[in-house]
Protein backbone atom coordinates (compact mmCIF):
# COMPACT_ATOMS: atom_id res chain seq x y z
CA UNK A 1 0.00 0.00 0.00
CA UNK A 2 1.40 3.37 -0.99
CA UNK A 3 1.66 6.17 1.54
CA UNK A 4 0.00 9.36 0.32
CA UNK A 5 1.57 12.55 1.63
CA UNK A 6 -0.87 15.28 2.58
CA UNK A 7 -0.31 18.97 1.92
CA UNK A 8 0.02 19.68 5.65
CA UNK A 9 2.95 17.28 5.99
CA UNK A 10 4.66 18.96 3.05
CA UNK A 11 3.92 22.39 4.49
CA UNK A 12 5.53 21.60 7.85
CA UNK A 13 8.93 20.95 6.30
CA UNK A 14 9.12 24.44 4.78
CA UNK A 15 9.89 27.16 7.31
CA UNK A 16 10.29 30.90 6.95
CA UNK A 17 13.73 32.14 7.96
CA UNK A 18 14.06 35.90 7.61
CA UNK A 19 12.61 36.77 4.21
CA UNK A 20 13.33 33.34 2.65
CA UNK A 21 11.66 29.92 2.86
CA UNK A 22 13.93 27.02 3.83
CA UNK A 23 13.34 23.33 3.11
CA UNK A 24 14.06 21.06 6.08
CA UNK A 25 14.66 17.33 5.67
CA UNK A 26 15.27 14.66 8.28
CA UNK A 27 18.92 14.06 9.17
CA UNK A 28 19.89 10.56 8.01
CA UNK A 29 23.03 8.67 9.01
CA UNK A 30 25.47 8.68 6.10
CA UNK A 31 28.61 6.59 5.67
CA UNK A 32 30.92 9.60 6.08
CA UNK A 33 29.42 10.70 9.43
CA UNK A 34 28.49 7.32 10.93
CA UNK A 35 29.29 6.69 14.58
CA UNK A 36 29.72 3.22 16.12
CA UNK A 37 26.39 1.59 16.87
CA UNK A 38 24.39 3.54 14.24
CA UNK A 39 22.77 1.98 11.19
CA UNK A 40 23.16 3.58 7.75
CA UNK A 41 19.99 5.33 6.59
CA UNK A 42 18.54 5.58 10.12
CA UNK A 43 17.16 8.94 11.18
CA UNK A 44 18.93 10.77 13.95
CA UNK A 45 16.92 11.69 17.03
CA UNK A 46 17.21 14.45 19.61
CA UNK A 47 17.39 13.75 23.36
CA UNK A 48 13.61 14.22 23.62
CA UNK A 49 13.01 11.63 20.86
CA UNK A 50 12.06 13.98 18.02
CA UNK A 51 13.56 13.44 14.56
CA UNK A 52 16.48 15.79 13.91
CA UNK A 53 15.99 18.07 10.89
CA UNK A 54 18.54 19.88 8.74
CA UNK A 55 18.16 22.67 6.20
CA UNK A 56 18.54 21.51 2.60
CA UNK A 57 18.07 24.78 0.70
CA UNK A 58 16.46 28.21 0.96
CA UNK A 59 14.27 29.80 -1.73
CA UNK A 60 12.76 33.28 -2.19
CA UNK A 61 9.16 32.03 -2.52
CA UNK A 62 7.09 29.39 -0.72
CA UNK A 63 6.03 27.86 -4.06
CA UNK A 64 9.64 27.14 -5.07
CA UNK A 65 10.39 25.74 -1.62
CA UNK A 66 7.34 23.42 -1.79
CA UNK A 67 8.39 22.22 -5.26
CA UNK A 68 11.88 21.47 -3.95
CA UNK A 69 10.39 19.57 -0.99
CA UNK A 70 8.21 17.49 -3.32
CA UNK A 71 11.24 16.61 -5.44
CA UNK A 72 13.22 15.58 -2.35
CA UNK A 73 10.41 13.36 -1.05
CA UNK A 74 10.08 11.30 -4.26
Amino acid sequence: MKYIMTYTELFEDVRKVGNRYCVYIDDKVLKKNKKPGERLGATRKTKSGKIKMKSAACHPTRKKANNHMAAVMQ
